[in-house]
């Protein structure tokens, strides 16, 4: 939403109209890659945490 206040130069209300210019000067973002887990990494990450729990829990 954009609300516009008057000011010298300009009018609003019903019957004003405009022309807006946006201009794309961000240039090249570089992009990253986020490192992520396989399946199977998560698999075993997940099983060494049951493990581990299950571990805690015994003694």
């Amino acid at each position: 939403m954009v609300k516009i206040n008057p000011a010298d130069g300009y009018k609003v209300g019903p019957n004003a109209s405009a022309t807006v210019a946006v201009n794309n000067d961000d240039g090249e973002v570089p992009v990253t890659a986020i490192p992520t887990l396989s399946q199977w990494a998560l698999m075993l990450l997940s099983l060494g945490l049951i493990g581990g729990a299950w571990r805690q829990r015994r003694r």
